[in-house]
């Protein structure tokens, strides 16, 4: 935790688009990662090579965050990756995400349209809004769970600052129920529509809404809710915005 893990990622990205765009021997003297493949190296039988991607010059890079005004988000606008705000995270933090990121692709020289920004969220689609409220609250149950795990985490690492629901709040305060309550968009069709048009309201125009995944407790009822966000949200929230 003491390392400078934005620079090991950057280290590490940048050893990744090496192989995929280059032929052996591969060397990489790096501050946190060494690479060296320069023995056995033949092209009839393949040692040596690493497998390189379709996608030329290689498949898009994304990057996610959860901190407000985000280093890893700046590093992603920087190199004109996609950037990808948390679902655990408030409002108020995912809008600072897309400030910093067209400032520093901007700055680049990268485009700066805001349909290359993914939001995750948590989502549960249930017939009624006392339904999905029911499944999103019970205790133990998957969205509880997760939600309890992450705040064990925050209050455990001291860090629970950047994920209080609203910017000022005191973070001594917060408890894993308001990550759960209010990081997920859970209600009926017309509920969860309704939800994620204030989503975009709040935090401005993003390309891509990112249902996040979490352990299948109630199979029949979670693949439910996909199939109506699917088939009855998303066609709304597309028609209000088009």
């Amino acid at each position: 935790m003491e390392a400078d893990r934005n620079a090991m990622m950057v280290e590490a990205i940048d050893i990744m688009v090496d192989i995929w765009t280059s032929d052996p021997p591969y060397e990489f003297d790096g501050e946190y990662w060494q690479i060296s493949l320069k023995d056995w190296i033949h092209d009839d039988i393949g040692p040596g090579y690493m497998a390189k991607p379709y996608q030329k010059p290689y498949p898009p890079i994304a990057v996610s965050a959860m901190s407000p005004f985000s280093g890893s988000i700046k590093f992603a606008g920087s190199r004109g990756y996609i950037p990808i705000s948390a679902n655990f995270i408030g409002t108020w933090s995912v809008k600072s995400h897309w400030e910093v990121y067209a400032e520093a692709a901007a700055k680049a020289g990268h485009p700066t349209d805001p349909e290359i920004w993914r939001v995750a969220r948590n989502i549960h689609v249930d017939e009624t809004d006392a339904a999905a409220e029911a499944f999103v609250k019970t205790a133990e149950a998957s969205t509880d769970w997760y939600f309890s795990y992450l705040f064990r985490i925050f209050e455990r690492g001291d860090m629970k600052g950047p994920f209080v629901v609203n910017e000022g709040d005191d973070p001594a305060a917060l408890k894993h129920e308001a990550l759960r309550d209010n990081f997920t968009i859970y209600g009926s069709p017309e509920t969860v529509t309704e939800k994620t048009l204030a989503l975009r309201d709040e935090i401005g125009h993003f390309g891509t809404l990112m249902l996040t995944a979490q352990d299948w407790t109630d199979k029949e009822r979670m693949t439910r809710s996909m199939s109506l966000l699917a088939g009855e949200v998303m066609p709304r929230v597309n028609a209000a915005i088009a």
